[in-house]
């Protein structure tokens, strides 16, 4: 099996989901800081390719975070 190129560019879309993935495995596992974190990281790349619906579903995400850390100002945010 090839090793894969690590010259190879990634879409940014491709990141944001892989981030977005990141962020729900650390939010499943308790781990809130880091899946603020990944969905933080997501939601930038995210916007950068103008992709609304998946900001969309990243921000849901942060506030489901904001939530669980009853973080009520962030939430609004």
């Amino acid at each position: 099996m090839p090793k894969p190129s690590s010259t190879k560019r990634r879409s940014p879309g491709a990141m944001g989901r892989a981030a977005s993935s990141a962020g729900l495995l650390a939010f499943r596992g308790r781990d809130y800081a880091a899946a603020r974190t990944s969905y933080e990281e997501s939601l930038a790349l995210h916007w950068s390719v103008d992709d609304r619906l998946g900001a969309t579903g990243v921000l849901h995400a942060l506030g489901n975070v904001a939530f669980q850390q009853r973080d009520w100002e962030e939430g609004r945010r």
